[in-house]
């Protein structure tokens, strides 16, 4: 994947031994790729420069290629898959959820109930002047009532919370980040979605877990490398 716009997908054969099994040719420069959790099949989703979003699957009959248009007219930075355990109030049956972070102050999510037709869903309201979307994290779920989206700009790191059990929509806090952090780069979550680190500055990472008592984002130790 990359800026000549070939997405390319490899399968292990044999031990560290990986051939292509699918390619495609887009007009489009390609900035991110991920793979679906695993109840959703074997799903590729890549960000485009023109705003859209590339879905590849493995069908029984080889595979099929489709593309996302949500309401965006600026390049996909970043792309972060939901984990399937998600269900808020009111929905029925399994939905697939994918957030999107856009060259511009701007973050959504996109769903899904049959992994072909999408929905945009929600705009992520990223503090306004904060700049473009570098990268953006939907935290796993072990079982916990809330979902937590990182967002990362260039300026600093929102925390999007959201309860599965309420029609609540999302709320956002800003992660504290050290007052001499530089340029914030990207994120990322451990296995239990407890703990975000953010890459910042020339060669530091925070990470932050989410206080019991407060529901508030601390500091749990900065690694300048």
């Amino acid at each position: 994947m990359g800026h000549d716009g070939i997405l390319i997908v490899y399968e292990e054969v044999h031990r560290d031994q990986f051939n292509v099994c699918h390619q495609v040719q887009t007009d489009q420069p390609l900035s991110c790729v991920e793979f679906a959790p695993d109840a959703f099949g074997c799903v590729v989703a890549a960000g485009c420069h023109d705003g859209t979003v590339l879905m590849v699957t493995r069908t029984a009959n080889g595979w099929e290629n489709t593309v996302v248009r949500p309401h965006v007219a600026n390049p996909i930075t970043s792309l972060s898959w939901g984990p399937a355990a998600i269900a808020f109030t009111g929905e029925t049956g399994t939905v697939a959820r994918l957030v999107i972070g856009i060259a511009s102050d701007a973050a959504r999510t996109l769903t899904s109930t049959d992994m072909h037709h999408w929905d945009d869903a929600e705009e992520l309201p990223v503090p306004a002047g904060s700049g473009p979307v570098r990268d953006v994290g939907w935290a796993p779920n072990m079982g916990t009532t809330e979902t937590d989206i990182a967002v990362v700009t260039g300026t600093g790191a929102t925390m999007f919370t959201r309860s599965q059990n309420s029609f609540d929509g999302w709320t956002a806090a800003s992660l504290p980040l050290p007052s001499d952090a530089g340029e914030v780069w990207s994120v990322s979550w451990n296995l239990t979605g407890t703990v975000v680190a953010v890459a910042h500055g020339v060669n530091s990472v925070t990470a932050f877990t989410k206080g019991v008592a407060n529901g508030e984002w601390f500091v749990l130790s900065t690694v300048v490398g």
